[in-house]
């Protein structure tokens, strides 16, 4: 699951034309297995290195650069990226 988010967000930060080195605050909203993954330490630490996250929080704000509902797994998965200034 963290391996599928990961490459959702690299594809959010392709379509919001952020360049390759931007670092980004990700937003994410899910059930309690996605809120899982995204708080595990291990997963967590994977997906903000692998995606330049500077921060993983829960809840999608309006304001994002980006954002995107999917479903993985049989679980919805809403992400939400923005760009840090």
């Amino acid at each position: 699951m963290a391996r599928e988010i990961v490459h959702r967000i690299q594809g959010m930060r392709r379509s919001a034309n952020f360049d390759i080195a931007d670092h980004i605050n990700t937003y994410y909203d899910g059930d309690d297995y996605v809120k899982g993954v995204m708080t595990d330490s291990e997963q967590a630490k994977y997906i903000a290195q692998e995606t330049l996250s500077r921060s993983l929080a829960q809840g999608v704000p309006g304001d994002c650069d980006f954002k995107e509902s999917f479903k993985l797994s049989g679980h919805q998965v809403e992400l939400g990226v923005k760009k840090v200034s």
